[in-house]
């Protein structure tokens, strides 16, 4: 995450002149939120549920690799 960020969804002020260069949208803290959702959830349930998109994602990776490597060798 974004430190300054980070700091703004704790609810800190920005130090010295940050306010000044750092310029967000609720939209932009949305997204740096939803970066740590998975290290801030207990329920373990969604934590395997988030293993197994990403290991499906990983096989559909591997899987085109493997159709190139396939079409290559012809």
């Amino acid at each position: 995450m974004k430190t300054e960020l980070r700091w703004m969804l704790e609810g800190h002020r920005l130090k010295a002149n940050d306010p000044a260069y750092v310029k967000t949208t609720e939209e932009d803290l949305l997204v740096e939120y939803e970066k740590g959702i998975h290290n801030l959830t207990v329920n373990e349930e969604f934590r395997v549920l988030k293993k197994v998109e990403k290991l499906q994602v990983d096989k559909s990776q591997l899987e085109l690799i493997a159709q190139d490597v396939a079409m290559l060798k012809r």
